[in-house]
């Protein structure tokens, strides 16, 4: 089964900050209308773009994050941007958390910790018992808990929790 990024929060977030980048693009490209185009206003505007650009990927990833559960284990992907695979033997523990995350994005030590964090809902933890490989942007880690923003994380703990019990 399926459960989707919970992504309300980013999405808003980032929806500001398009709007934020393209008003002070346009209001420097106004300026260099005006004044004739400089070379610091060209720099200015093509970091805009890059930085407008990467925002819109970031939202395009989100959407289609996802944290499937199956009788082998729990695969999380959110594009190219984070790809990991749990065994149900590997999972100690899965709980929601009571607190809330402080940041959006995907944070990780690379000694062991990795959130994804796409809205201000409460996270669910996966604890494991060894460390497990993960691919984030394409570069290994490993992980040994794993904090997600899930759309229902009260469904999802109820699913995996299913398969875990079998395994005993």
């Amino acid at each position: 089964m399926t459960f989707p990024l919970a992504t309300g929060s980013l999405r808003r977030m980032l929806m500001i900050g398009v709007v934020l980048i393209l008003g002070t693009a346009l209001v420097g490209l106004y300026g260099m209308s005006r004044e004739g185009a400089t070379q610091e206003g060209l720099i200015f505007a093509g970091v805009m773009g890059l930085v407008l650009a990467l925002l819109l990927g970031l939202a395009r990833l989100a959407g289609q994050g996802r944290v499937e559960v199956s009788g082998l284990g729990v695969n999380i992907e959110m594009g190219p941007l984070v790809q990991a695979f749990i065994p149900l033997e590997n999972i100690e523990k899965a709980e929601v958390l009571g607190r809330r995350a402080r940041g959006l994005g995907v944070h990780t030590d690379f000694i062991g910790s990795l959130d994804i964090v796409t809205s201000g809902a409460p996270l669910v933890e996966l604890a494991l018992r060894r460390p497990q490989r993960a691919k984030l942007l394409f570069i290994p880690a490993r992980v040994k808990r794993i904090r997600l923003s899930l759309e229902d994380g009260q469904a999802f703990l109820s699913f995996l929790s299913s398969f875990l019990g079998k395994r005993s």
